[in-house]
């Protein structure tokens, strides 16, 4: 009897132990570092909430459970671009454009990109990569086709051009080993991917109407074969990463758009629904409910609909209603304003958000988790003069108001709340 004790007592034991040794999945906290490397050479500089001063911002960040990073690749950046909205024109240059002294291709070109994801790995984050398959920022109304590319007109051959980018890049990733662990074909690809206005050495390019070719909503079959043929170079590089179809408005009265589009793309070409959500867009958009519990109904919404988990690829959340009046010469409103029906923007409110958004991810298994959307694109100064930090090459930057960092570079008590989080442990 004795022996059948001693043998229950070591199988009790080894049960336990496999238990414990049951791989976990992990809450993603993260945000987008995209622009980290014009940051630095732009002179801007990264301290804590008692004002000591980071070297490396990702020390900082790591420290404080940011276990994920998202990085945004252009095709070529630096190219002019010019489109319409309405009636108006738009001509822009990003600040990315290559330059002495900067990354060759450019600021968020290959090389930083590389670079960028070589410092997340070392300090122990996952990688979210997005291919914004554009010389330009794109968006669910944005979607600019590369400069190279404007000109061809056969859908297979456009295909092609994506496969061998997509491809060639993968390959780079993998050669220096900082493969991602999710990669996004496109962003806020609502009406998808490749169309729209491009502006190259004085030729506008279909300067009557946007394209209705490539993948461009009214071409479903072409759409199908462009994120097919991204798919298929993620895969044979590397098969363990997921694949995410990213779209805007992740609450629950934008389900239709969802609906919608995905139907139109091959459901083994995806693995994750991404999508963006913001309280001030939210409340915009005319949501019932534009605090993280929207979101939370939308990704029911969304594992009932196609049985595939949800990353929100964008979130944010003003600290402050106002841009420093000193640099914009009055009180000028930020991007996200008051933050839609919480109609309140200061550092506690900042806070409370990101821990309303862990209750409600917590709750729900098939949410990996967040990407906060431009983290570290503050508004500082340097030597007396404000730096011309902003996403295009006029400096206007129109997310300073939004970041983990107030305007003399100090984190946040947003920080806090994500590293408290990560201390305490997740439902996962």
């Amino acid at each position: 009897m004795k022996h059948i004790y001693f043998f229950l007592s070591i199988l009790l034991v080894c049960t336990s132990c496999t238990q414990k040794k049951t791989p976990a999945r992990e809450f993603l906290r993260g945000g987008d570092i995209s622009s980290l490397t014009y940051l630095e050479n732009s002179g801007v500089q990264f301290a804590d909430a008692q004002g000591t001063v980071y070297p490396d911002v990702l020390d900082l960040l790591q420290s404080q459970g940011v276990n994920c990073v998202r990085l945004r690749l252009y095709n070529n950046p630096g190219t002019p671009v010019e489109y319409r909205e309405g009636n108006d024109m738009y001509r822009f240059r990003t600040v990315i454009s290559p330059e002495a002294g900067r990354p060759a291709g450019g600021y968020q070109g290959q090389e930083d990109i590389l670079s960028l994801a070589r410092r997340a790995k070392a300090h122990g984050m996952q990688i979210c990569l997005t291919f914004h398959l554009s010389d330009f920022w794109s968006h669910a109304g944005l979607q600019l086709i590369p400069a190279n590319w404007a000109h061809i007109t056969d859908n297979e051959v456009l295909a092609d051009s994506v496969y061998a980018f997509v491809s060639s890049f993968m390959q780079l990733m993998q050669a220096q080993n900082t493969l991602p662990e999710i990669v996004s074909i496109g962003n806020e690809s609502n009406g998808g991917i490749l169309f729209g206005y491009t502006y190259m050495d004085g030729d506008v390019y279909h300067p009557e109407t946007a394209v209705p070719y490539g993948g461009h909503y009214s071409n479903e079959a072409g759409m199908r074969r462009l994120f097919g043929s991204a798919a298929k170079a993620i895969r044979e590089v590397a098969p363990e990463a997921q694949i995410a179809i990213h779209l805007n408005g992740a609450h629950a009265q934008n389900m239709q758009a969802y609906k919608w589009l995905l139907p139109m793309i091959n459901p083994a070409d995806f693995d994750v629904i991404a999508g963006s959500y913001y309280p001030y867009w939210a409340h915009e958009q005319k949501a019932e409910d534009d605090t993280p519990a929207t979101m939370g109904e939308w990704a029911k919404q969304i594992w009932e609909a196609f049985h595939k988990p949800v990353l929100i690829m964008e979130i944010g959340y003003a600290w402050t209603q106002y841009r420093p009046a000193e640099r914009y010469g009055g009180d000028y409103e930020g991007q996200l304003h008051l933050n839609g029906s919480y109609n309140e923007a200061t550092p506690e409110g900042q806070r409370r958000f990101i821990e309303q958004m862990h209750s409600v991810i917590d709750a729900d298994e098939h949410i990996l988790g967040y990407l906060y959307w431009d983290p570290i694109l503050v508004e500082q100064k340097h030597d007396g003069q404000w730096l011309p930090i902003g996403w295009v090459e006029d400096g206007n930057n129109d997310v300073g108001n939004t970041t983990w960092f107030d305007y003399e570079g100090k984190a946040l008590p947003i920080l806090d709340a994500i590293r408290l989080h990560d201390v305490q442990g997740s439902a996962y």
